[in-house]
C-alpha cells in the first residue's frame, strides 16, 4: 500500500487500467469455466440416466419372472457406455440380484443407503431408476459411471482459457499508456495551473482548454473555484475594512456607553473596561486592569462568580442581578448580562452592568404601593370584587363580611353573582348587564339591594367598571353598605319634615298669638268694666274660648321649640313623685301604674312645666292605647353614648344623659304610624278625641331642651318612649317650685309701649291706662328711640316686643340702657329669637312674659319689675 501512495497518478492509472482488465478477463473466464464444466456434468448425467432407463426396460420381464440369469446377461447392454464402471440390481424388498462390472474394473463396495442418486462423489457419479411391472415396484437399478473423461476435459478447457487471458493482457498492457496519457496529460496541466496561481497568488489565472468529458467540467469547476476566491478575497478585503471602521466604532461606542462593559478571562481577570466601568467605580483604566472581577463584587457574591461563568459558559449568555462595590465602599445594585466568546483567541466572558439604583427604588416604592394598594383593598369599608369570566379573581374582608361567603363559595360550580341580588332587584341589574354587552353606556353607579348568605337584605351602593384583564375584560366592583345610610337618611328626611312642620307651627302660633293678646286683652279690659248681665256671658266666653286658644298655641310653641323657657335645676325622680296621685286620677282604676327610678339619680336643668307636659302628655297617650285597662311603667336611669351611637342615631348626641321612660301595654303602633307620630295635628284617634298635637309638643319640648326622644312599639306589643335629657353636674342642687307673690296691679309711673302690631299695641295701651300708668306707644325701635330722647318726661319702664322692623326690641333696650342704665325693661314675644333667648333658654336677669298674656299677668309682671322684685339688667 505504501507503494501505491508514492507512484506517479499516470502508474496508478496503468496499474488500475491493468487491473481492471485482468479482473474482468479473469471473471469472464472463470464464468465460462463454471458454464462449460455445468454443462458437462448435465450432459454426464442425461447420458447416464438414459442408460439407466433403457437396462430398466430389458430387466423388467427377466426381474419380474425372478430370471436372474437374464438379468446380468441384460445389463451388457451397459459395456457399450465407456465412463460407466458398475450397475447393480437389488429387489424391492433391498436384496441384491445383479451386478455388472466393466471390463478392467475392479468390483468396488456399494451401498444404496450410502448413496445420494444425482450427485458427484469423489471420481464417481450414481442415477437411480425404478423398475417396475404392472403398476408396482418391483426393483431398483444403480449405475456408478466414473468422472475421469470430464476432468479431462475440464483441464483443456482450463488451458484453452489461460491462453486466452494471457492474450486479452497483453492487449490490455498495450491500451494502457494510451489510456493513462488522455487521463494524466490534463491532470498535469491543472496541476501547472495550480502552481502557477499559487505561486503568484493571482487568483485571475484560468483554464482556456476545452473538454467534453468530466476534465472539461474539473477545468470549469476550477474556474468557477477560482472566481470564488478572486470574489471572496475582494470581499475580504471590503470586510476587513469594514472590521476596521468598526473597530474605530465599537472603540468609540464601548467608551462612550452608558452601561459599564467588563472584558475578563475565565478566572476574572481583567483586560479591557470601558470607561463607564472607570467612573462608577471610582478606578482609573489602569487600576481595574490589574484586579480581578471578584474584587469588585461583595463577599456573598463572590462565591457565586464561577456558577455565573460556568451558566454562560453552557448558554452562551447569562442575566443575573447583582451589587457592585465601588472604591470608595458603596454598594451599586446592578443588572448584570454576560456572554462567553472568543475574543482574539482567548475564552473570553464579556459582562454589560446596567445600573439599576433607580430601578430598585421605583420597585420598592412599587412593592409598598402594591402592598398599601393590596391592604387598601382587604380592608376597605366597601365591598370590592374583580369578576372575569363569572369567576371572582378578587374579593375583599368586607364582601365577606357583607356577604357571609368565602372566595371559595363564590367560585363554586353553578355559583352566580345574580345570586347575590334580591328578587326585587334582579330586573334591574340583569338590564344593566344586558345594556353593557350591547354596548350602551350605563352610569358607573347606582343602588340596588342585595342578599346575603343568611338571607337578609342589604342596601348596597354599587360602582361598577369594566377594566382589561388577562386578555378580556373584567368587571371591577365596589359595594357599600348603604343599609344604615338609607335608615338615617329615613330619619332626616323625618327629621327635616318635623323641623318644616315646626317653624310652620311657630310662625302660625306667632300671628295668631298677637290676635289672641288683642282678643283677650279687649275681653279683660271689657270685662273690668263691669258689662250688664246681657254683655258679660258673652264676653267670659270670648275669654274662655281665648284662654283655650292660648294653651293650643303654646302646645304649637313648644313643638316648634320657640316656646320661652325658664329652666332650673331639677331632678326626675321628684318630678315623677309629686306627680304619681295626680297620675293615677289621670289614668283611672283599671290602668296601673308602676315605677322603677334609678337611685341617685343626677339632674337636669329644664323647665319643670314643660316636663311635667312631657309626662301628661305621654301618659294621656298611653291611656288612649289601653281603652280596657293596662299597666303603665315609668323609669328613669341614666346612659352615655359615644361617636359610634350618633351616627348610627340621627338626632342622638355624644354624652351623659338622663332617661325618662314611660311604657304601656296598649295596643301599639306599625311602623307607618310610629314615623308620623311626632307631626303635629296627626291622631290616630276618632273626630274630636284629640288635636293631634300632644306628642308633636313633646317632641318640640324634648330639642328645645337638648335632648332626644326614641319610641318604640310594635301592634298588640304596646309602646315605649324613651327621653334623653343631658345631664348636669352631680353637684347641682334641685331648685324647687316657689308661691307666687303677691303685687299690685295700679300704678302712675311712665312706660314706653314698644309694639308693631296695632292691635295688640292699643290693646295694651288701654289696659295699662286703666291700670293708672301713663303710655307712650310706638310703633318700631327707631321710633322709640326718637320718642325717648325728644320727650321731656322720664320714662321709668320700656315695655317692648322683641321682634320687629327696621330695629328689634333688643338693639333697642341696649342703646337706650348705655344712656340710661338705671331703666327697667320688659321684654314680651309671641316666640323668641336669638336676640333675647340662646336656643329657647331665657337669659339671667332678663324679664320677659309670653303672648299671649292676661292683662293682670301683665299689670303684676310690671309692678314686680318696677319695685325691684325682679330687677333689669345689662343684656
Amino acid at each position: 500500500m505504501r507503494f501505491i501512495k508514492l507512484v506517479s497518478i499516470r502508474d496508478k492509472l496503468v496499474l488500475i487500467i491493468l487491473t481492471v482488465a485482468a479482473v474482468v478477463i479473469l471473471l469472464n473466464f472463470l464464468f465460462a469455466m463454471l458454464l462449460w464444466v455445468q454443462a458437462q456434468k448435465s450432459a454426464m448425467v442425461a447420458e447416464l440416466r438414459v442408460q439407466a432407463r433403457l437396462v430398466s426396460e430389458h430387466c423388467q420381464a427377466p426381474l419380474f419372472f425372478e430370471d436372474y440369469t437374464s438379468l446380468e446377461e441384460n445389463m451388457q447392454i451397459l459395456t457399450l457406455t465407456p465412463n460407466v464402471t458398475d450397475a447393480y440390481i437389488f429387489g424391492s424388498a433391498g436384496q441384491r440380484l445383479a451386478q455388472y462390472y466393466a471390463p478392467g474394473i475392479q468390483p468396488q463396495p456399494f451401498s444404496p443407503e450410502e448413496t445420494i442418486p444425482g450427485t458427484f462423489s469423489g471420481k464417481y457419479f450414481v442415477v437411480r431408476e425404478s423398475i417396475r411391472a404392472e403398476g408396482r415396484l418391483i426393483g431398483d437399478i444403480y449405475i456408478r459411471a466414473t468422472t475421469e473423461p470430464l476432468d479431462r476435459a475440464i483441464r483443456n478447457f482450463a488451458l484453452f482459457l489461460s491462453a486466452l487471458l494471457g492474450i486479452s493482457l497483453l492487449i490490455a498492457i498495450s491500451l494502457a499508456g494510451p489510456l493513462q496519457a488522455t487521463i494524466s496529460r490534463p491532470l498535469l496541466y491543472l496541476t501547472d495551473i495550480l502552481k502557477r496561481v499559487s505561486a503568484s497568488g493571482d487568483y485571475s489565472i484560468r483554464i482556456n482548454r476545452e473538454s467534453g468529458d468530466e476534465i472539461g467540467l474539473l477545468y470549469n469547476g476550477f474556474n468557477q473555484l477560482l472566481d470564488r476566491i478572486q470574489q471572496n478575497q475582494r470581499l475580504r478585503d471590503e470586510a476587513e475594512q469594514a472590521i476596521r471602521q468598526s473597530e474605530i466604532k465599537y472603540r468609540s461606542l464601548f467608551d462612550s456607553a452608558s452601561d459599564a462593559i467588563f472584558f475578563h478571562d475565565l478566572e476574572g481577570h481583567f483586560f479591557d473596561v470601558n470607561q463607564a466601568a472607570c467612573d462608577r467605580l471610582g478606578y482609573s483604566k489602569e487600576e481595574l486592569m490589574k484586579m480581578r472581577h471578584q474584587q469588585i463584587d461583595p463577599p456573598e457574591f463572590v462565591r457565586e462568580v464561577p456558577n455565573r461563568i460556568e451558566e454562560a459558559m453552557q448558554n452562551s449568555q447569562v442575566i443575573f442581578e447583582s451589587v457592585h462595590l465601588a472604591k470608595d465602599g458603596t454598594r451599586i445594585p446592578v443588572e448584570i448580562s454576560s456572554r462567553y466568546i472568543l475574543y482574539q483567541g482567548v475564552p473570553t466572558i464579556i459582562s454589560y452592568a446596567r445600573d439599576i439604583t433607580e430601578r430598585k427604588r421605583i420597585e420598592t416604592a412599587f412593592r409598598e404601593s402594591e402592598e398599601k394598594y393590596r391592604h387598601l383593598i382587604h380592608h376597605s369599608g366597601d365591598a370590592i370584587y374583580l369578576l372575569f369570566n363569572n369567576r371572582f379573581e378578587v374579593i375583599n374582608q368586607k364582601f365577606t363580611s357583607i356577604f357571609g361567603l368565602t372566595i371559595e363559595d363564590v367560585n363554586k360550580p353553578g355559583f352566580n353573582f345574580i345570586n347575590l341580588v334580591a328578587e326585587e332587584s334582579r330586573e334591574l341589574v340583569l338590564e344593566r348587564s344586558q345594556r353593557v354587552e350591547s354596548g350602551q353606556q350605563v352610569e358607573l353607579k347606582y343602588e340596588f339591594t342585595a342578599i346575603n348568605s343568611s338571607g337578609q337584605n342589604i342596601e348596597v351602593e354599587a360602582t361598577v367598571t369594566h377594566v382589561a384583564y388577562k386578555g378580556g375584560t373584567a368587571t371591577q366592583g365596589i359595594l357599600r353598605d348603604i343599609t344604615e345610610r338609607k335608615r338615617l337618611e329615613d330619619q332626616l328626611r323625618q327629621a327635616q319634615k318635623m323641623e318644616a312642620v315646626g317653624q310652620l307651627a311657630g310662625g302660625i302660633a306667632h300671628d295668631f298669638n298677637n290676635l289672641l293678646t288683642i282678643i283677650n286683652g279687649y275681653s279683660d279690659l271689657m270685662l273690668s268694666w263691669k258689662p250688664e248681665t246681657r254683655l258679660a256671658g258673652p264676653l267670659e266666653q270670648i275669654k274662655t274660648a281665648g284662654r283655650r286658644a292660648t294653651r293650643l298655641t303654646a302646645q304649637l310653641l313648644a313643638f316648634s321649640r320657640k316656646q320661652i323657657i325658664q329652666p332650673k335645676i331639677i331632678n326626675l325622680n321628684q318630678i315623677i313623685a309629686e306627680h304619681m296621685k295626680m297620675l293615677g286620677r289621670l289614668l283611672g282604676e283599671d290602668i296601673e301604674i308602676a315605677t322603677l327610678l334609678k337611685a341617685n339619680l343626677a339632674n337636669v336643668k329644664a323647665d319643670p312645666g314643660q316636663i311635667e307636659q312631657i309626662i301628661m302628655n305621654i301618659t294621656i297617650n298611653a291611656r288612649d292605647a289601653m281603652p280596657y285597662g293596662g299597666k303603665m311603667t315609668i323609669e328613669t336611669d341614666q346612659a352615655a353614648f359615644d361617636e359610634n351611637y350618633v351616627r348610627q342615631h340621627l338626632g342622638a348626641e355624644p354624652g351623659r344623659f338622663v332617661m325618662l321612660a314611660i311604657s304601656d301595654t296598649g295596643v301599639g303602633m306599625d311602623e307607618a304610624v310610629r314615623a308620623r307620630i311626632f307631626e303635629p295635628f296627626f291622631t290616630t284617634k276618632g273626630r274630636d278625641r284629640g288635636t293631634g298635637l300632644g306628642l308633636a309638643t313633646v317632641y318640640g319640648i324634648v330639642k328645645q331642651n337638648h335632648g332626644f326622644i326614641y319610641v318604640y312599639s310594635e301592634p298588640d306589643h304596646g309602646t315605649t318612649f324613651k327621653v334623653y335629657l343631658p345631664l348636669i353636674d352631680e353637684n347641682s342642687q334641685a331648685e324647687h317650685k316657689s308661691d307666687k307673690d303677691s303685687a299690685r296691679f295700679f300704678g302712675h309711673e311712665t312706660i314706653l309701649l314698644v309694639e308693631d302690631e296695632p292691635g295688640v299695641r292699643e290693646v295694651t295701651r288701654t289696659t295699662l291706662t286703666d291700670f293708672g300708668y301713663t303710655i307712650h306707644t310706638a310703633a318700631n325701635g327707631e321710633e322709640a328711640l326718637r320718642l325717648y330722647n325728644h320727650n321731656s318726661e322720664q320714662f321709668d319702664l320700656l315695655l317692648t316686643d322683641v321682634i320687629m322692623p327696621l330695629m328689634g326690641g333688643k338693639e333697642l333696650a341696649e342703646r337706650l340702657k348705655a344712656d340710661h342704665p338705671d331703666l327697667k325693661i320688659i321684654f314680651f314675644s309671641g316666640y323668641t329669637d336669638n336676640s333675647i333667648v340662646h336656643h329657647g333658654v331665657l337669659q339671667e336677669g332678663v324679664s320677659f312674659i309670653q303672648k299671649p298674656f292676661a292683662m293682670d299677668d301683665l299689670a303684676l309682671k310690671i309692678r314686680e319689675v318696677l319695685d325691684g322684685h325682679q330687677p333689669s339688667k345689662t343684656i
